[in-house]
C-alpha cells in the first residue's frame, strides 16, 4: 500500500510538473523556480510564482452498500506576476499558457496506482485573473483542473 492518498498522489504529480516550468525547458516563463503546495501571500521578489492545492473534492456513490466511490477532485493553480509593470498582463496570459501547457502534458494523466497505471486524466475548467488588493505586490491568474477516480469506500488509498 502507498502512504500517500490517492488525492495526496494527485497533487504532488502537479506540483512536480509545474516545477518544471522554466524557459530552459521551452516554458515562456520561469514559474518553477517558485512553486508552493499551499495559499499563502507571494512577494513580489518571488514572481512569477505558482501555487497549488487541492479545491473542493465531491463523492458521487457514496455508502457504505458499495465498495468503491466515484471521487471528483478539483485542483487549483495560482500564478502571480509583479503588480503595477506594463507587463502584467502579458506575463498572467504567459502563465495561465505554461500551467496548462505543465499540468495537462502526457493528456493529463497524473498520479500512479500501485499497477503502475494513472490514477485518471485531468480536464481543464478554465482560468480567472484575480483583481489586486489594495498593497498586494502579485497580481495573480487561476487556473482550474479537475480529475475523477474510483477510490475505496472508506480506504482514501486505494484506487479500484
Amino acid at each position: 500500500m502507498n502512504d500517500l492518498s490517492l488525492s495526496e498522489r494527485v497533487i504532488d504529480d502537479v506540483l512536480g510538473r509545474l516545477c518544471d516550468i522554466k524557459k530552459a525547458n521551452g516554458y515562456r516563463t520561469d514559474a518553477g523556480l517558485y512553486v508552493f503546495d499551499s495559499q499563502h501571500t507571494i512577494s513580489a521578489d518571488t514572481t512569477p510564482a505558482v501555487q497549488a492545492f487541492e479545491g473542493s473534492e465531491n463523492a458521487a456513490d457514496a455508502n457504505g452498500s458499495s465498495l468503491s466511490m466515484a471521487v471528483s477532485l478539483q485542483i487549483v493553480c495560482v500564478g502571480h506576476a509583479k503588480a503595477n509593470t506594463q507587463q502584467t498582463g502579458k506575463a498572467l496570459r504567459a502563465l495561465k499558457a505554461d500551467i496548462k501547457k505543465a499540468v495537462l502534458r502526457d493528456r493529463g494523466a497524473v498520479g500512479k496506482r500501485e499497477d503502475g497505471k494513472p490514477i485518471g486524466a485531468l480536464t481543464y475548467v478554465g482560468s480567472e485573473t484575480q483583481p489586486r488588493q489594495p498593497g498586494d505586490e502579485t497580481e495573480s491568474v487561476v487556473v482550474t483542473f479537475s480529475i475523477t477516480f474510483k477510490e475505496g469506500y472508506g480506504d482514501p488509498y486505494a484506487p479500484k
